[in-house]
């Protein structure tokens, strides 16, 4: 468990994905609770340093515990709202070399030769992000695999209790990736990789090349096998909305049960495709039926979530029953500059990889926690303020409903 002292008795600490604001006496049950430490241990312990009876050492185990189960959000950390001295999370654009070039890339990435930074130079801007004491960091391309040095710092992440999500295109499973990886089993809890997925093998091997989609599965395979989290991630577009429902089944036939569906970014390759890939209005409302259908009547949901482009402040609960569509406020924030930022292949420290005109600086020349201090972040906050309400993202926002203009 990582933890981040804001004064002399308050701490944030990060647990499932949530971050929360603990006193001292709070953080060292929640560090005991984590290393599976029995109650009445934790019980007496309180006991002898508070010297309160055993019926209030056990009150106070269980609102400890009920904070961290979600049975009581009231501690959660508001990242919006909150000021830090160096973000919580990172992304680090590792390289824009790919040994693809999907249809629907934003990044525009390159399959040719590519001149990457020294080993010590990238060891010492990891040693940087250690420093800041960030929670976590996801290492990104491009294709992180084809980085000579990523293993190096990936081990130094981990090593360093930082937990890390590596986003790939999962095709480089050869012999020595697998042996590397085999290494970090130990640290499976730490570590979780997200594979791009664009649909079942004929869809995701046009949108990829051919036997991209075989690749992929085996890593993923492979990954689970090992005992790491893996997540599929799906960019909706026109190409593959139809085939969601069957690369969920088949997604599920080798156990990957976590997928993440995301946007469609009408830029870079993606921009030059944009016939084949923007959906309209109709494809989003026949997108809904097609979901509808395939969750109420194949997979016997009671109710499904979703949101549309047209509504960036609600999601829509739809019940089976009565067909019922309850509308709910949406309370994400893009927390972009607030409690996390981007590292690009140059080491330019940006607060959105999207809006590369607001750069803190570099990190060969600076810390994070001097970056982060920059009077430029505060400018930044003030556009999303001007730019965003809610979830509606100012990249998105910046495009027509349906695709950039």
């Amino acid at each position: 468990m990582k933890a981040k002292q804001l004064d002399t008795d308050r701490h944030i600490i990060m647990r499932d994905g949530d971050y929360y604001i603990v006193n001292a006496t709070a953080l060292q049950i929640v560090g005991m609770m984590a290393d599976k430490t029995p109650r009445e241990d934790i019980s007496n312990f309180l006991c002898v340093k508070y010297g309160i009876s055993v019926t209030d050492s056990g009150k106070y185990i269980k609102e400890v515990s009920d904070k961290m189960s979600g049975t009581d959000t009231s501690y959660i950390l508001d990242k919006s709202k909150f000021s830090l001295d160096a973000p919580l999370s990172l992304q680090w654009i590792l390289t824009k070399h790919c040994n693809l070039q999907c249809r629907h890339c934003y990044v525009e990435a390159k399959n040719k030769d590519f001149k990457f930074p020294p080993r010590d130079v990238a060891l010492q801007i990891a040693n940087k992000c250690i420093k800041a004491n960030v929670f976590s960091i996801t290492l990104t391309g491009g294709e992180a695999f084809l980085v000579p040095w990523f293993f190096d710092i990936l081990e130094l992440f981990l090593t360093n209790n930082v937990n890390v999500k590596v986003f790939t295109n999962g095709t480089l499973l050869n012999k020595n990736n697998r042996e590397r990886l085999v290494h970090f089993a130990n640290y499976r809890h730490s570590l979780s990789f997200l594979i791009s997925f664009d649909g079942t093998r004929e869809i995701h091997d046009q949108m990829r090349g051919y036997g991209n989609y075989e690749k992929s599965v085996s890593f993923a395979q492979f990954l689970l096998q090992n005992g790491f989290p893996v997540t599929a991630n799906i960019v909706i577009n026109k190409t593959n909305y139809k085939d969601i429902p069957n690369l969920i089944d088949a997604l599920e036939t080798i156990k990957i049960s976590s997928i993440q569906i995301s946007h469609l970014f009408d830029m870079g390759y993606a921009h030059n495709n944009r016939d084949i890939l923007v959906m309209s209005r109709e494809d989003y409302q026949q997108y809904f039926r097609i979901m509808k259908d395939y969750y109420f009547n194949k997979r016997g949901a009671d109710s499904f979530m979703f949101s549309v482009p047209d509504d960036k402040k609600y999601i829509f609960l739809v019940n089976k029953a009565d067909g019922h569509m309850q509308k709910i406020e949406e309370n994400w924030e893009c927390h972009a500059g607030r409690t996390k930022c981007t590292i690009t292949p140059e080491f330019d420290v940006l607060l959105c990889p999207f809006f590369p005109e607001h750069k803190l600086g570099n990190l060969r020349r600076s810390t994070i926690k001097d970056l982060w201090a920059n009077i430029a972040r505060q400018k930044f906050l003030s556009f999303l303020d001007t730019n965003s309400q809610g979830r509606e993202c100012p990249v998105i926002k910046g495009m027509s409903k349906y695709g950039r203009q």
